[in-house]
């Protein structure tokens, strides 16, 4: 059994390289009356699940020259038996069985045996195929749900999301640095464009990555590529990237993408600073307000109290806390907000 992955190389999945080789060379060699190898009739014209004689469907005046006795094609003179089994996203296999010549054809009871094999790995291929798609979404999702950031994308080469966890990019406020257009991922921002571009050209489905590239492309796609954008409201945005590859595969598949936004302090925070420095209600929520919107102003507005009031809350803030200025408070409240996933 032969199997071929989406380029339309042979994998070596079942049958090993040296056992497959001359097979292969002695269908690509040999023709159907329409001009096509055989191997290429078998793969892409034939019908599945059905038997093909290799003789029937040869082509005698365009068969391939004698090879010289040192490399003579011992096929040539076997019976043979094919039938494209497989099909399905790009992966294919096909079921060859030969036969010597002084043999006699093939007999009902094996070609009714034959007929059963095909279909029984037709199967079993097909259950693998399914079986794979699962643990591989079940991978995605893993990564999805491990990035801890607001958002996640899976893309492949083709700038393609395959999956997505989290908050949207019009809630998160990032449309002038990213879009989706049709599914696919478009970056706006030339800084990001020019991070993601060379790990994009790395990906190549089912092989070894690295092959033809130019020097100028070298990345080191060990380590996860990042940086950190302002929006256009001022907020800043962490964005990493990372090649990542598929169960199976030699080489990278999908490019993860993880935004991380500022995230808001927890409201445990007011009970914490309660607790821990001695602070009213009042005052925890003051200090809570005044950290989260940076102004004074905007504090007083949302709580309704007046600048006095919020003078003396504050004076009694610093001493409990042991703080001198706004930005002292900050940095306390801040890393008591790290207790809280």
């Amino acid at each position: 059994m032969l199997t071929f992955g989406p380029d339309g190389r042979h994998d070596a999945r079942f049958c090993d390289r040296a056992v497959a080789e001359p097979v292969l060379v002695h269908l690509a060699r040999s023709q159907v009356e329409s001009g096509k190898s055989i191997i290429a009739y078998m793969l892409h014209d034939a019908d599945q699940l059905t038997f093909h004689c290799k003789r029937k469907i040869s082509s005698p005046a365009q068969s391939p020259a004698p090879a010289p006795p040192e490399a003579q094609d011992d096929l040539r003179s076997k019976k043979a038996l094919m039938s494209r089994i497989y099909d399905r996203n790009g992966q294919k296999a096909l079921l060859a069985a030969f036969r010597e010549a002084p043999q006699p054809p093939f007999g009902t009871q094996e070609l009714c045996l034959i007929e059963l094999l095909s279909r029984r790995l037709n199967l079993a291929l097909d259950c693998a195929a399914r079986i794979g798609e699962a643990r591989q979404q079940a991978g995605q999702m893993r990564l999805m749900l491990q990035s801890g950031s607001h958002l996640s994308l899976l893309i492949d080469s083709t700038r393609r999301i395959v999956t997505s966890c989290g908050t949207t990019l019009d809630e998160l406020g990032l449309n002038d640095l990213v879009e989706v257009r049709a599914g696919r991922l478009n970056i706006l921002a030339k800084e990001l464009e020019e991070k993601l571009d060379p790990l994009l050209d790395r990906l190549t489905p089912g092989l070894l990555f690295g092959s033809g590239r130019s020097a100028k492309r070298e990345t080191d796609l060990s380590r996860p590529q990042e940086l950190v954008l302002i929006t256009q409201s001022g907020t800043p945005c962490r964005i990493v990237m990372t090649v990542t590859g598929q169960e199976g595969q030699e080489g990278a598949s999908h490019v993860l993408i993880r935004i991380h936004l500022p995230r808001n302090l927890p409201e445990e925070i007011g009970t914490a600073l309660q607790a821990i420095y001695g602070l009213s209600k009042s005052e925890a929520r003051l200090a809570f307000f005044l950290v989260v919107s940076g102004s004074l102003t905007d504090t007083l507005d949302s709580l309704s109290v007046t600048r006095n009031t919020a003078k003396t809350h504050l004076r009694r803030i610093y001493e409990k806390t042991g703080t001198r200025s706004q930005l002292e408070l900050a940095q306390v409240i801040f890393r008591l907000a790290s207790l809280y996933p």
